[in-house]
């Protein structure tokens, strides 16, 4: 007669086994998912362009990754990959710059030294994200026109964290992986959570352009939503 006991402990092993791999495939997922939202989100807040917008398919992948991270969600973009062929471009970017530009007063301000109490741009806030850039190994270029914390840089930021911590995990170097996933959680929970949504609930309650509303009102919920899952024991 077998070993009952030991059977049991066996077959306990075997089904530990298969969640721990589970749960692996289940986080790769879902990093995935986030690195191609923020991808497709760090364009979208950049001044809209004709490339981005005559060919819908930004929309349409950006809803099925929100789908994906947020199943129980009420995500809906039909109605920007719908209109997307005839929007005016001309009037979409002189929206953007009233709500992120100016000449004056700008209703929702993209940077990010303006909601930790700062009045100016380049404040602490913005030394803050630009060190923090280099630890991760990145010089902020001198040649783009605008300031490491605007709102399209720290978004592509996390893309780049995402993106590394999924190519060193398929590569095998796992310490590497875990230091990226560490850089996107302390960057997130620190700083870019913080004034973000309140970003958006700008932008939201100051245009009337259903095309601003329905990417920042999902932008949001991505933001406040999808959490970070925390980093397997690939040991």
């Amino acid at each position: 007669m077998p070993n009952t006991k030991n059977f049991a402990l066996m077959i306990t092993a075997i089904s530990a086994h298969k969640l721990e791999n589970m749960d692996k495939k289940h986080f790769l997922e879902i990093e995935r998912a986030k690195a191609n939202a923020y991808n497709l989100f760090s364009s979208l807040l950049c001044e809209p362009e004709p490339e981005l917008l005559d060919e819908n398919a930004i929309f349409k992948n950006l809803e099925t990754y929100l789908r994906q991270l947020l199943p129980d969600a009420d995500i809906n973009l039909k109605a920007l990959y719908r209109q997307s062929p005839g929007y005016d471009i001309q009037q979409l970017r002189i929206e953007y710059a009233r709500l992120f530009i100016g000449p004056f007063k700008v209703p929702a301000p993209p940077y990010s030294s303006l909601y930790f109490g700062e009045k100016i741009v380049m404040g602490e806030a913005t030394v803050w994200v630009k060190n923090f850039y280099r630890h991760a190994g990145l010089e902020f270029d001198s040649g783009l026109h605008d300031l490491p914390d605007h709102v399209a840089v720290e978004t592509e930021f996390l893309y780049y964290l995402l993106y590394n911590e999924i190519v060193t995990i398929d590569q095998g170097f796992i310490d590497d992986a875990k230091a990226f996933w560490v850089r996107q959680k302390e960057f997130t929970e620190k700083h870019y959570h913080i004034w973000v949504p309140d970003f958006c609930d700008k932008v939201i309650q100051n245009t009337n352009f259903d095309y601003f509303k329905i990417i920042f009102i999902n932008f949001k919920l991505f933001i406040a939503e999808v959490n970070i899952p925390e980093f397997p024991n690939y040991r």
